[in-house]
């Protein structure tokens, strides 16, 4: 898991608003296939909060790690893409803080 990037929106705001950060200010956020957000299995939380993760370390090494994305892949994009996965990894990290208090 990427500790040292800051993709925390305010707690506060994101749990009011797990959709924060989607394009077009769109309320429902986009789910990977078997996402379930009203979930309050510890077990479900960690999957997603390693899920996203991965998916973000994987695609920050593309845009930051010295490496180009492909050609004809707009590098704006892949950030704004990366930022919503930072979203919805956030909405998980605050979901796994509040079923371990």
């Amino acid at each position: 898991m990427r500790e040292d990037r800051n993709c925390n929106v305010t707690s506060s705001d994101h749990a009011q608003n797990p959709g924060l950060g989607q394009p077009n200010g769109s309320q429902q956020p986009r789910l990977l296939p078997g996402e379930d957000p009203d979930t309050d299995l510890l077990d479900d939380v960690t999957h997603w909060v390693s899920v996203y993760s991965e998916l973000i370390d994987s695609g920050w090494g593309l845009v930051d790690g010295g490496r180009e994305p492909a050609p004809g892949v707009d590098s704006h994009l892949v950030e704004a893409h990366l930022r919503r996965l930072e979203g919805r990894l956030d909405f998980w990290l605050q979901k796994r803080a509040g079923l371990t208090r």
